[in-house]
């Protein structure tokens, strides 16, 4: 690896996992959001602004994995500098799934439970999602100086893979 391509490249993977991260955090936001609206009995359908906020997360985390992929084949950045952003297309993947399978579901049978099968798969993709983005910081951490902007990454991934994990 040349000189300017093994400085550019922690830049790079930081700002790629930290948004894969905030993609996270987005989708346990909107995923708590959902627990209340439905604690609140609102009127139960799949467009509501809850859902919009964690498919928002999804869709960044699902681009992030995007781009890892185009890192690996159009730039020959090494797989494991990239390999935990194929977490977020499976993670990602899985939520696009249980999105329509959601759909399915509010449609034939209202209000849904919060381990409903769609919720389920769901927190899967969420948890897939939030451990990119962690997992990759933490190789970059390891091969390179940590700097500011790396530990302040570290620091979002890691929160949105807690709560994932712990508060699920």
């Amino acid at each position: 690896m040349t000189e300017q391509k093994s400085v550019k490249l922690p830049n790079i993977l930081t700002l790629v996992y930290l948004l894969t991260g905030i993609g996270a955090l987005l989708q346990i936001g909107g995923g708590h959001w959902d627990v209340t609206w439905h604690a609140l009995e609102e009127p139960e359908t799949f467009f509501t602004p809850p859902h919009s906020i964690i498919y928002t997360g999804m869709l960044l985390s699902l681009s992030m994995g995007i781009l890892a992929l185009a890192f690996r084949v159009r730039h020959k950045f090494e797989t494991r500098f990239v390999k935990f952003l194929h977490y977020a297309l499976i993670g990602s993947s899985l939520q696009v799934f249980s999105g329509g399978f959601d759909l399915w579901w509010h449609s034939n049978f209202g209000f849904d439970g919060l381990l409903s099968p769609p919720h389920a798969v769901l927190v899967t993709g969420m948890i897939l999602n939030a451990l990119a983005g962690t997992a990759g910081l933490a190789k970059i951490n390891s091969i390179a100086r940590p700097t500011l902007a790396m530990k302040a990454a570290s620091v979002i991934s890691f929160t949105a893979l807690r709560f994932n994990i712990c508060l699920q």
